[in-house]
């Protein structure tokens, strides 16, 4: 048991979040991660408002595992994250810890329930969180692209649509010259295609502020728009070149231009940002439930690798 090393800790600094980082990093290797100089800002955005509820492992002064909690979709249901490094797990240490979560969840009186996730490839977090008495309620799909690959001929085909050819994909300092709004449009425009994603358990909403706060956090090359006359028809959010591939964090379409071919035209040129970064693949994530883009997805050539499980705690 290791109880009497769990502490509490109540100001993240960067030695303490990339140490985090490390842990999770070789705890759940599949896992995407910030960018190391990147890391402290995005757990205390993560964090904020729940520091009461952030407890770390030690063991002959060493961090060997931590967890904390996170804003979720609502005031009443909140995110748990931790990991364990792999040398310490099996021994009671993410029991210890979970149990400090619940013990400290007397200061948060609206949360009713706690979301986690693990991958189904990862045996260990399935079984822990099972028998924390989690019940599984759905899951993301996670897909890759090999870019040594081309685009299936059909959506070359769409791509070739007259109706594209006056949409520009440009960046978002790119967009910052266009318009004076141009955060309001596109925090407005995640907003909207966060919402029409089918979750049970639903999807962040921030704040234009918070908005902001995460959108530091990227290069302006990374986030890229579909614009038509000014307009903002589409975005796509891509993570920086890592172990041989990008990710796709998030594309989104407004209600007024979905299924004409504005999705397709901004992953492609998501491609052309992968390849110009030589790496060989391009992954990205589908909720289970919104089986429309997941049809999409695979269309255009991606294979599924994994999921990432959603589980729920009752309180």
């Amino acid at each position: 048991m290791m109880k009497k090393h769990i502490i509490q800790n109540l100001s993240l600094d960067e030695q303490l979040a990339l140490k985090m980082r490390k842990i999770t990093k070789h705890a759940i290797p599949m896992a995407p991660l910030t960018e190391p100089q990147e890391t402290l800002k995005a757990f205390r955005l993560m964090t904020h408002g729940y520091e009461r509820c952030i407890f770390l492992a030690q063991k002959d002064k060493e961090t060997v595992g931590f967890i904390m909690l996170m804003k979720g979709p609502r005031p009443s249901l909140a995110r748990v994250m931790g990991a364990v490094s792999p040398h310490y797990q099996g021994v009671g240490i993410g029991y210890e810890l979970w149990q400090a979560v619940l013990s400290n969840l007397k200061y948060y009186p609206k949360i009713s329930q706690l979301q986690s996730r693990t991958f189904a490839s990862l045996t260990s977090g399935k079984v822990f969180l099972e028998r924390a008495n989690f019940t599984l309620v759905e899951h993301m799909i996670w897909l890759e692209f090999d870019l040594n690959h081309e685009l299936p001929q059909k959506i070359q085909e769409k791509l070739q649509r007259p109706e594209l050819d006056s949409i520009q994909v440009i960046s978002l300092q790119d967009l910052s010259k266009l318009r004076d709004d141009w955060e309001q449009v596109c925090w407005q425009l995640e907003i909207e295609a966060s919402q029409a994603i089918p979750t049970q358990l639903g999807t962040l909403q921030p704040s234009l502020e918070e908005w902001r706060s995460v959108q530091a956090t990227f290069q302006s090359e990374q986030t890229l728009l579909a614009v038509q006359d000014q307009e903002l028809l589409g975005v796509i959010k891509l993570s920086e070149p890592r172990d041989d591939y990008v990710n796709i964090n998030f594309t989104g379409v407004a209600a007024s231009h979905r299924r004409k071919g504005v999705s397709s035209l901004l992953k492609s040129e998501a491609f052309k940002y992968a390849r110009k970064h030589e790496v060989s693949r391009i992954t990205t994530q589908n909720h289970s439930m919104n089986q429309a883009i997941l049809k999409a997805n695979l269309g255009c050539g991606f294979k599924e690798t994994n999921q990432l499980l959603d589980y729920l705690y009752e309180l």
